[in-house]
């Protein structure tokens, strides 16, 4: 899976996103610090390309296989999307992930346009990059946002 975007400035971050896609766009320095088993069982990666079909170096983007709806506790919203079945969620802070946890051997998707992982799987690179915040999210076996499990897809 490659994406061809017309306009491509991102400077001295990691990770950004292609918007209204669920796609994560992915430095190399951010999947480095990655086992590179742990990439591979649980993303899809392809290039990033040009207009013109050329690749934009160092640049990955990247569709999680399991995705999770971080969850929140104050103006909380859901609804379903007409077009593709995705649980369209919105919830102010604290944020929390609904039990059961996910597995912790993999990188998860988020609906924040973020990557879920257990804090032990990654190394952050060495240089500085802006536009990455690391947050711990804590597992609450009941939601508090008044709705019960949501799938990320629910066709």
């Amino acid at each position: 899976m490659d994406v061809v975007l017309n306009d491509f400035r991102i400077r001295n971050s990691v990770m950004s996103f292609v918007d209204g896609t669920g796609l994560v766009l992915a430095h190399d320095d951010l999947l480095a610090g990655f086992a590179p088993e742990c990439v591979t069982h649980s993303l899809r990666v392809g290039r990033v390309l040009t207009p013109r079909g050329s690749p934009v170096k160092n640049w990955n983007v990247v569709n999680a296989l399991r995705k999770i709806i971080v969850r929140g506790s104050k103006s909380v919203g859901l609804r379903k999307c007409a077009l593709c079945g995705r649980n369209c969620y919105f919830a102010l802070r604290p944020s929390y992930i609904a039990a059961p946890a996910p597995a912790a051997d993999m990188l998860h998707g988020t609906d924040l346009y973020g990557l879920l992982i257990a804090g032990e799987l990654y190394t952050p690179p060495t240089r500085k990059h802006r536009g990455i915040e690391v947050e711990a999210l804590e597992v609450i076996p009941v939601p508090v946002d008044g709705f019960g499990p949501l799938p990320f897809y629910s066709r």
